[in-house]
């Protein structure tokens, strides 16, 4: 807890979601040593309210947010902890400290799919919610959102009615009880779920918060499902954070094109976001990476049968064409040798070290995602990205269908 101490107090001084607090921890070993230096002002490039925070804020009011937590249930859990979510820490400026309220063990082995949509849903994404959130829950995915009214609530209530586990990212103190129509579901999720946030206590959740808090929902997960949103729409942030962090983006199609309610996802769609019509089209993404964590991907109910079609009935349905057989060239007297095309092995004699650790990995295990990939190798994604593009063009490993990837 000794440390923990030294990381609130940045948190005091510098605020929730500010990266300049990691371009001056690149220069310290710890917080503590941060600290220290702040204290003593050997720190410069500060800007006026930095300086103002840094010679005012004391251990004894961190003291006093510990003893409140303490007294409150609260975890508090800072960066250069084991519990600290693995995932969240390769993220670009990741919470410095998270308080939680729940089970902070959820998010110890699990894989994460967080779902964000508008705070005024039409009864058709209300739907859809519903079959997405509660499905991905019930294949083994974790369901992480923002626990505003609308789509994120009806995501995690999507969970909980299948009695699972659900997390949410709070963009106030997490002792601040917003929105006030989610009081039975805040208890309902510290009981079986998890609540978090990176905000001190008694933070009031202000219009700033919740950009900020939207690169901690789509950090936690391996994607982020937008199910509607309007141009400008605060879901489309998180959506920005996904795709920056190099995690999946899932869009859920429109109802209707004419509809500005759904606007937002368009550019998504047009730039290659995945499109959802089914389960499948998101559990396709990671079965073959975890087969032993995600039940099978399953057969929509709801997918028309070739007699169900809107186009032809069964009775209208036209023949098939026939081809007349053409006539058969006779035989030469040496028949020709079928061709064989051998799938290139590629040359890995002139490796570097970094594409033959990938190598490596990718024999030991299979097929592998690329963030799995990352993650083993403590690679930025941007590094990874250029080694297997690298790996592809010499023939050494091919890309499968959703960032997984396999040796020639």
């Amino acid at each position: 807890m000794n440390e923990t101490r030294y990381w609130l107090w940045l948190s005091l001084v510098f605020g929730a979601g500010n990266p300049r607090v990691w371009q001056l921890l690149d220069h310290f070993d710890s917080a503590h040593d941060a600290f220290f230096a702040l204290r003593e002002g050997e720190v410069t490039g500060l800007t006026p309210a930095e300086e103002r925070a840094a010679r005012t804020a004391h251990l004894e009011q961190v003291d006093a947010v510990i003893e409140y937590c303490q007294r409150n249930g609260i975890t508090i859990t800072a960066f250069d902890q084991a519990e600290y979510p693995a995932i969240l820490r390769s993220i670009y400026n990741p919470p410095l400290v998270l308080f939680s309220l729940g089970h902070l063990e959820l998010l110890r082995d699990y894989i994460g799919m967080t779902v964000v949509g508008t705070r005024r849903p039409s009864p058709y994404s209300l739907r859809v919610t519903e079959a997405l959130a509660g499905g991905l829950a019930e294949c083994g995915m974790t369901i992480v959102s923002g626990f505003a009214l609308g789509v994120d609530s009806a995501a995690h209530r999507a969970a909980l009615r299948r009695n699972l586990p659900t997390v949410a990212v709070l963009g106030c103190g997490i002792n601040v009880n917003y929105p006030k129509e989610n009081a039975e579901l805040k208890e309902q999720m510290t009981e079986s779920g998890l609540i978090l946030t990176e905000f001190l206590p008694g933070t009031q959740p202000m219009g700033s918060n919740f950009p900020k808090r939207n690169r901690v929902l789509s950090g936690l997960s391996l994607g982020t499902v937008v199910v509607e949103a309007a141009i400008g729409s605060g879901s489309l942030i998180t959506a920005e954070h996904a795709a920056d962090q190099g995690r999946d983006v899932f869009c859920v199609p429109p109802a209707d094109i004419l509809d500005r309610r759904y606007a937002g996802v368009f550019r998504y769609l047009r730039d290659g976001a995945i499109p959802v019509f089914t389960l499948n089209d998101i559990l396709n993404e990671y079965y073959t990476t975890y087969p032993h964590k995600l039940s099978t991907p399953v057969d929509p109910p709801y997918e028309a049968k070739r007699s169900q079609s809107a186009v032809l009935s069964q009775e209208e349905e036209l023949p098939p064409p026939v081809v007349k057989p053409k006539k058969q060239p006779e035989q030469s007297a040496e028949p020709e040798q079928p061709e064989t095309t051998a799938k290139p092995k590629g040359d890995r004699s002139s490796l570097d070290l970094l594409q033959t650790a990938i190598v490596n990995c990718l024999e030991q295990e299979g097929k592998m995602h690329a963030d799995v990939l990352a993650t083993r190798l403590e690679l930025s994604m941007e590094d990874l990205m250029m080694s297997l593009t690298e790996l592809e063009l010499m023939g050494v490993v091919t890309s499968l269908f959703g960032k997984v990837y396999e040796l020639n």
